[in-house]
């Protein structure tokens, strides 16, 4: 029986957050102020796709649900997750940040987490979610690490598939692949 609980809407509203960006992209200009494209010369055959901070926790915080929040502060992404334990509401808060470690492959390394205000240390924290969380296939929590990896599929729409190279301040940086 399949259960749907915070972590696997979590993992599954990043992957819906890349989709959306592709279905907003498209419906941009390349003037927006908020989306930055950029061509390179045929030689190096490289098209790339910004999207500043702002836009992508826009998207994030259209996902949210009442049992999860997601919100992006600077570089920053907060987790605020609700679950039901013994008839009580469980308010669990992660505060990670997204990093690009391959093509397509991301870590959130967890900077702080707390799980209904229980006075542990972070990796007792993360044990308990490993414990008792259920996270999907392509996501994978390493206590020792402190850190999420999360396996990306490329985002595709239309013969075109955008990957997710690198998060700094300025954005989220996609590579443009057409296929001709």
């Amino acid at each position: 029986m399949f259960k749907l609980n915070g972590w696997t809407v979590l993992f599954a509203v990043l992957l819906l957050i890349n989709l959306i960006t592709v279905i907003y992209v498209a419906r941009l200009s390349a003037e927006s102020p908020g989306v930055t494209v950029t061509s390179q010369p045929a030689a190096q055959g490289k098209n790339t796709l910004t999207l500043q901070p702002e836009v992508v926790n826009h998207y994030l915080q259209q996902e949210n649900t009442q049992a999860m929040k997601l919100s992006l502060t600077g570089e920053q992404l907060q987790i605020v997750q609700y679950s039901d334990f013994l008839s009580q509401k469980i308010k669990t808060n992660i505060l990670t940040t997204p990093v690009v470690i391959g093509h397509n492959k991301l870590r959130l390394d967890i900077n702080d987490v707390a799980v209904a205000g229980l006075p542990l240390s972070k990796k007792q924290t993360l044990n308990l979610i490993r414990r008792f969380g259920s996270l999907p296939d392509n996501v994978v929590l390493d206590v020792n690490k402190e850190c999420f990896y999360y396996d990306m599929a490329p985002i595709e729409l239309g013969g075109t598939a955008l990957d997710l190279t690198h998060i700094n301040q300025t954005g989220w940086h996609f590579n443009i692949t057409i296929e001709e």
